[in-house]
C-alpha cells in the first residue's frame, strides 16, 4: 500500500513538533537505507522518553546517544587532592562545570579508545594531563 507522502506529514507535524516529523520524514524517504522502521521506532520512543524529562529530542542528540557508552569509576589525585567520580563515558549533551572537573575530563577525552576497550572488571592507569604529580586509576564497571 503506498501512503500518501502530504496525509503522513500532516499527522506527523500534529503528533510531532516540527523538528521531530522532519527527522521521522527524512527517515521514511525511499532512498534512505540507513535508518531501519526499528530505529524510528526507537526515535519516537526516545522523543517520548525525553518529553517526559523536559529535555531536547533533536534528531542529533538522539544519534550521539546511540553511540556507544561505558560505565567507569575514577580514582585520581589532582593537585594533592583525591577526586572519586562515577559516569558515564563518554559525556553527551551535558554541560561540564569547567572547574576542577575540566582538566580530569578532558583527559579522560585523550585517552578515549583505551577506556572503551576496556573488559568489565578490567583498570588502567590514568594521569590528569596538566598535573604532572597526579595518577590514579580508571575502572570499568559496566
Amino acid at each position: 500500500m503506498r501512503i500518501d507522502e502530504d496525509k503522513l506529514e500532516n499527522v506527523l507535524k500534529i503528533m510531532f513538533s516540527m523538528h521531530e516529523a522532519t527527522a521521522i520524514l527524512d527517515m521514511l524517504e525511499e532512498d534512505s537505507e540507513a535508518f531501519s522502521a526499528e530505529d524510528i521506532c526507537e526515535y519516537i520512543n526516545w522523543c517520548d522518553k525525553r518529553h517526559d524529562q523536559g529535555l531536547s529530542t533533536d534528531v542529533d542528540d538522539w544519534l550521539d546517544d546511540r553511540k556507544p557508552r561505558v560505565s567507569i569509576e575514577i580514582f585520581v589525585t589532582e593537585d594533592g587532592f583525591p577526586i572519586h567520580e562515577e559516569l558515564e563515558f563518554p559525556k553527551r549533551g551535558e554541560d561540564m562545570d569547567h572547574g576542577t572537573e575540566f582538566e580530569w575530563y578532558y583527559s579522560l577525552r585523550e585517552v578515549t579508545d583505551q577506556i572503551m576497550a576496556l573488559n568489565v572488571g578490567e583498570s588502567m592507569n590514568f594521569k590528569i594531563r596538566d598535573d604532572k604529580t597526579s595518577h590514579g586509576t580508571i575502572l570499568r564497571k559496566g
